[in-house]
């Protein structure tokens, strides 16, 4: 292609990929621009976020061989261990997060051997006499040409290299703006939230003061104040431990969290916990039993502990329906394992992995309140410390979790100890 034409094409490659962030259609229209301009036929192939390869666009400018093309991706459909030279392309790009996968990496491996993007029986490739596949930050674009007297040569190649990359940064420019968009909504969501959370023990206080004021001609007794006072001080007690969570998310994302360590029994951590819990739990009518062989010492940061369980007693307080909870505490190779254990309402399967993230929640708001930190301030705490955190839950049969914590610190931990 010459300079001119190359230059004409690109600049209007460019203009449609700025068009529109609904980057599956402005590819399709991007797949109608490079055929037949450029080559016969284009296919793009996009890794998801779900790891799975989605064939976003493919046009042949033959509209007989446009149906084959359809045919073939409906008969051998992109996937990582397609032979497919636009595959191996994209496998290339994955294997930093294909070799965590283990046994999905060992059977691609024998397939990683270079050879030829010629014509093959079973791919579109067999469609072009010359074809080549260009990388882009999200997957590949392929194209081909039927005439074996127009191969691509390295100008093209330069060509389709730069075209990728500019497909990349505008798939790149949709997702921020997706990620951008989703932000908006979690944040006007929690703001919402936020706002009838702490409207509740605001609420609360204010019917207690405009109670004792009403009668403040008939000079209530001692005990009627004490009841307002203790009353008071409950919501209080509340607004302010919503307020340190909002705090706590706010230094944990900012990465503001120092620990204090210190030899801690775990065990009298979790009496203390389920000491303060008691009005809670005769609220709730849920009996709480604690199983542990005796103390269990090391070396963590005490307040925080006391949050992880405090966090996790009280989310099986509130969905555990009146249920028994258990709690058990062992110590093994140098561990400490927590287990809070309810047997309510459960978590659906397809919350389960979001269950520790910011905002989450596995049920509606209208039924249970809180901002929908409580889990991933556990998460993040557990993992500050050094340790793990997991969920097995059953819907209508409860929720066990898992907390694992090193007795011994680790240097990360002690280091941001002595912050």
């Amino acid at each position: 292609m010459r300079a001119e034409k190359a230059v004409r094409f690109l600049s209007d490659a460019s203009a449609l990929l700025a068009e529109s962030l609904d980057y599956p259609t402005t590819l399709q229209r991007l797949a109608r621009l490079v055929a037949p301009t450029f080559a016969d036929w284009c296919i793009v192939d996009v890794a998801e976020a779900d790891g799975k390869i989605r064939r976003v666009a493919g046009f042949h400018s033959d509209s007989a061989k446009q149906r084959v093309l359809r045919e073939l991706e409906e008969r051998y459909p992109p996937h990582w261990g397609s032979l497919q030279p636009a595959i191996r392309v994209m496998v290339r790009q994955a294997l930093p997060a294909l070799r965590a996968l283990g046994a999905r990496y060992a059977r691609l491996q024998p397939r990683r051997r270079e050879c030829p993007a010629h014509p093959r029986a079973g791919d579109p490739e067999r469609h072009g006499r010359a074809a080549h596949g260009a990388r882009t930050d999200a997957g590949a674009i392929s194209m081909g040409r039927t005439d074996p007297k127009r191969p691509f040569g390295p100008s093209d190649l330069a060509l389709m290299e730069e075209l990728a990359h500019r497909a990349a940064m505008a798939i790149d420019n949709a997702h921020l703006y997706q990620e951008a968009q989703e932000g908006i909504r979690v944040r006007e969501e929690f703001l919402g939230v936020a706002a009838h959370e702490a409207k509740t023990p605001i609420t609360s206080m204010n019917i207690v003061l405009q109670s004792v004021l009403r009668r403040r001609n008939e000079r209530p007794s001692a005990e009627r104040l004490m009841q307002a006072l203790e009353s008071t001080e409950k919501q209080v007690q509340r607004l302010m431990r919503l307020v340190d969570d909002v705090l706590d998310v706010s230094r944990l994302h900012a990465g503001r969290l120092k620990l204090h360590l210190e030899r801690v029994d775990f065990l009298a951590v979790v009496g203390e916990v389920v000491e303060r819990f008691i009005e809670t739990a005769a609220r709730t009518g849920s009996r709480v039993d604690v199983r542990a062989e005796g103390p269990v010492e090391g070396m963590w940061d005490r307040s925080r502990l006391d949050q992880v369980v405090a966090n996790l007693l009280g989310n099986a307080l509130k969905f555990g329906e009146g249920r028994p909870i258990e709690i058990s505490l062992s110590r093994w190779e140098g561990t400490a394992e927590l287990v809070v254990e309810d047997h309510g309402i459960g978590i659906p399967p397809e919350r389960l992995l979001h269950i520790f993230e910011r905002f989450e929640r596995a049920v509606p708001t209208r039924h249970y309140g809180g901002f929908g930190l409580g889990l991933y301030i556990v998460r993040s705490l557990t993992e500050a410390i050094g340790g793990t955190v997991r969920v097995d839950s059953t819907p209508g049969l409860g929720s066990r979790f898992t907390v694992v914590l090193p007795c011994q610190p680790l240097k990360e931990a002690a280091g941001e100890s002595q912050a």
